[in-house]
């Protein structure tokens, strides 16, 4: 009897470090950032180009450090003004910090109006930004930008689109958007406001509900809280066995004694 009570309380603590450990890891591997996975970077030209007519031309390139080697890269044309190439994962993984990123450019290096501020990588990633958005046509100077999400602001435009009157169909296009976008995303969807005390993420599940389309997936960050309280009751649960176990076992002990 006393080995079996040993053999239990042993097996309650180990099941109890084992199953903490796994959970952490599961919601660790949700909330990480970019580094393992190719990533589609954003390049829009529209307001350089209203005053800077040359930056109108498919000669678009990214020039990414990675402080091992230089990439540079043409990108792909959307549209006259939109471009983007997709980054691999193997370079993300070495943007480790904000000496090492990337810059645009157009046809060559040879003038700083041809090309655009430097933006660190490591800033990038913990932002989870993609969508440079030229705002500058400096005839003497790199060009700025605005730095977005591009998926985050596209589901905007989408909500933005819908209305009391829109169909099922269409707003359902829009919670696919939403649903598909990362934990960030849908964290910032859910305090950015649309209009006073109203969330972006609150405009949609409105316009859902009243359409008949499905509800859109509540942000990671609820998701994560309930995961924690459901963790939190497993961890409760293996203490308390772990405690009658050992507990049998010393008052057995004491007894024989």
């Amino acid at each position: 009897m006393k080995k079996l009570t040993k053999l239990l309380a042993v097996f309650a603590l180990l099941a109890g470090v084992l199953g903490v450990a796994a959970n952490q890891k599961e919601i660790t591997k949700a909330d990480a950032d970019w580094g393992n996975e190719t990533v589609r970077v954003y390049l829009d030209k529209t307001v350089t180009i209203a005053t800077l007519g040359w930056w109108q031309t498919n000669e678009t390139w990214i020039h990414i450090w990675d402080g091992e080697i230089d990439h540079y890269q043409q990108m792909v044309e959307m549209n006259v003004n939109v471009f983007y190439y997709d980054v691999p994962g193997e370079i993300w993984q070495k943007l480790t910090d904000d000496t090492k990123g990337m810059e645009f450019y157009v046809y060559n290096t040879g003038s700083q109006q041809n090309q655009t501020e430097f933006t660190g990588g490591a800033y990038l990633k913990s932002n989870e930004l993609n969508y440079f958005k030229l705002n500058s046509a400096n005839s003497d100077a790199k060009q700025s930008s605005d730095k977005k999400n591009k998926e985050v602001e596209d589901t905007i435009s989408g909500i933005l689109s819908l209305n009391c009157d829109s169909t099922a169909a269409q707003v359902q296009d829009v919670v696919d958007a939403y649903n598909a976008l990362r934990p960030m995303g849908k964290s910032n969807l859910s305090t950015w406001e649309v209009d006073a005390g109203v969330t972006w993420f609150g405009r949609l599940a409105m316009l859902s509900a009243t359409s008949g389309a499905t509800e859109p997936i509540l942000p990671s960050r609820f998701v994560n809280n309930s995961k924690h309280l459901f963790d939190l009751k497993v961890v409760t649960l293996v203490g308390v066995l772990s405690l009658t176990a050992l507990s049998g076992f010393y008052f057995l002990k004491t007894k024989k004694q």
